[in-house]
């Protein structure tokens, strides 16, 4: 009798789970229709039929009915039940608060579409297709990543062709929604039209979720699906992330992707907050300072350049603290994340600076002086090539100020102070400079990195004083870091150069400032000498897959590197080589 009773609950209890999944299904499949309807309302202002907001209502329904129905159901899955709903009571507090503060049951989908995303993705894990697009992710993880930002990109373009994506209500057409989406996912920051006055509210939050995902990356976003989804990485695919985002540490994957989300949100909310208080009293209303608080803050730690004033921060040359914020946030974003992560979590916080500098890493060592005299150098070059162009118009402190955040803002931001047409010989060939060495690995910017500079750098001391190892603070770097540092500048270099001339030879402007568009592009830094306007069709489309080509090839290079595990065997005779 017992035995009966047991597979009478036993019963009870698999119908009452097979019950919980498909109501998890109809969750998922009505916030899809609701995100839809919701994209395409937003997005088109349909008016589909005279009862549309009936639809609307019902959809809605649904989406709380199911959900509610989920947790109700509950209790009734067995032992531990009241453990389980103390884990949803913040999923009961969401939807309350939301119908609280907006009186609306569009709001309460919204929170629970919200609170379903994960599920709704370990839920599309579980099938064959989701099982088959993880196991491909990481075994094929160059040409996921690129498909991954074309996707990305595709998906910008066609929101940027809403018709409540521009001010015209007409729509951008496909070649500058497909430019503006590339820059922003590459986080470059080049633009054929003025975003604040070309845009609406609703296309510049695509582009701003456009930064935002390429400021973290495809790859890590990828990743931190994975262990969002509750699957585990083998020891390879850590490798793999390990490298693209330089963690050198053997931390677990999830500690990697939730400090790389903590230190971003962190230091985008902390920049946010600083611009708020500076720009409270510039715009006309608190929501307007916030908005466009949040908006620069995110567009500078990611490196990205996109302004929602005209003439980008120009208007701000004079003012040190918006200099000052926007430079941090840059350098913060381009020194990568465990750079920062080392200099926050040294220990102990109260020791000296000196102590703490040698408890740093040797990589962090060598980002953070090769960052500082580019900086320091840069500024400097820039002062003096400039003090009587593009800075001329400056006060003197301000010329010093618009110098150094010049030299910090080439390194893949975009941000820009000054007329950037009326620049000088030597400033263009220092702003080159600046911007094909661009940031460090691991963070948001572009470029060869400051890493593989100090390689190469170093490589040529070594040379010079007849040393075999290349040293740098009491280490040695590897011969495979080296080789690693001189195939990135060498294929960096030799595609600037392709993209350069095709350009020269398909678009009537000048040589320079093709140039420094082109190596702009490359870098994903955004700077340009005001001919990207300019641009025909052509040449608009070879800026298209330069920036495209600056964003993923650097991580290609490192995903390369990281699979390589087979070496060979042998090796052949040395023989001499006549050099210089």
């Amino acid at each position: 009798m017992p035995a009966v009773a047991d597979m009478t609950t036993e019963d009870r209890l698999d119908r009452i789970r097979r019950l919980q999944e498909i109501n998890h299904r109809v969750t998922l499949i009505a916030t899809a229709s609701w995100a839809v309807m919701t994209l395409l309302d937003a997005g088109y202002r349909l008016q589909w039929f005279a009862h549309q907001a009936v639809l609307r209502h019902f959809v809605d329904g649904i989406v709380l009915g199911s959900y509610a129905f989920g947790i109700a159901i509950v209790p009734l899955t067995g032992p531990r039940t009241w453990r389980r709903l103390r884990v949803l009571w913040i999923d009961v507090l969401f939807i309350v608060l939301a119908v609280l503060l907006f009186t609306s049951l569009h709001a309460a989908t919204l929170a629970v579409f919200a609170r379903r995303t994960p599920g709704g993705l370990r839920l599309l894990a579980s099938t064959q297709w989701g099982r088959r697009y993880i196991a491909s992710l990481y075994q094929r993880p160059m040409f996921v990543l690129a498909l991954s930002f074309a996707f990305t990109i595709l998906a910008g373009t066609v929101f940027l062709t809403f018709p409540a994506a521009t001010e015209s209500a007409r729509g951008a057409p496909f070649l500058i929604a497909l430019f503006t989406a590339t820059s922003a996912t590459c986080v470059t920051g080049l633009v054929v039209v003025d975003t604040p006055t070309y845009f609406s509210g609703f296309g510049e939050v695509v582009i701003l979720l456009l930064i935002e995902i390429g400021g973290l990356g495809i790859m890590t976003l990828s990743a931190s699906l994975s262990v969002l989804m509750g699957r585990r990485l083998s020891a390879r695919q850590r490798r793999i992330l390990s490298s693209v985002v330089d963690e050198t540490s053997m931390r677990s994957t999830t500690t990697i992707v939730l400090n790389i989300f903590r230190a971003t949100f962190a230091f985008e909310a902390l920049g946010a907050l600083l611009l708020f208080l500076r720009w409270r009293d510039r715009f006309t209303s608190v929501g307007e300072a916030m908005y466009s608080s949040v908006f620069h803050s995110i567009s500078a730690f990611c490196n990205a350049g996109f302004s929602l004033f005209s003439d980008n921060l120009a208007g701000f040359a004079s003012d040190p603290i918006v200099c000052l914020v926007i430079g941090g946030l840059v350098v913060l974003g381009g020194i990568g994340f465990s750079v920062s992560h080392d200099v926050l979590t040294t220990r102990p916080l109260w020791a000296s600076p000196a102590r703490r500098w040698r408890h740093l890493q040797m990589h962090s060592k060598v980002v953070l002086v090769t960052s500082g005299l580019l900086i320091l150098l840069g500024g400097l070059a820039l002062f003096y090539a400039e003090f009587d162009h593009s800075l001329k118009a400056l006060p003197a402190q301000a010329k010093v100020q618009a110098a150094l955040f010049h030299a910090v803002s080439a390194r893949t931001a975009g941000f820009n102070l000054v007329d950037f047409g009326a620049l000088s010989s030597v400033g263009v060939i220092v702003l080159c400079l600046l911007m094909f060495v661009g940031g460090s690995p691991g963070g948001t910017a572009g470029g060869i990195k400051t890493t593989s500079f100090a390689a190469l750098i170093l490589a040529v001391r070594a040379i010079l004083w007849g040393r075999e190892d290349i040293e740098v603070f009491g280490r040695t770097i590897s011969k495979e870091n080296l080789y690693r540092a001189f195939a990135v500048g060498t294929i960096s270099f030799v595609v600037v150069i392709v993209w350069f001339t095709m350009l020269v030879a398909t678009q009537s402007l000048g040589f320079i400032e093709l140039l420094f568009e082109c190596v702009s592009a490359f870098g994903t830094v955004g700077l340009s000498m005001n001919v990207t306007p300019k641009l025909n069709a052509l040449g608009q489309l070879l800026i298209v897959f330069l920036m495209f080509i600056g964003r993923v090839g650097p991580l290609s290079l490192a995903l390369v590197a990281s699979e390589a595990s087979e070496r060979a065997g042998y090796r052949y005779p040395e023989a001499k080589l006549l050099v210089g």
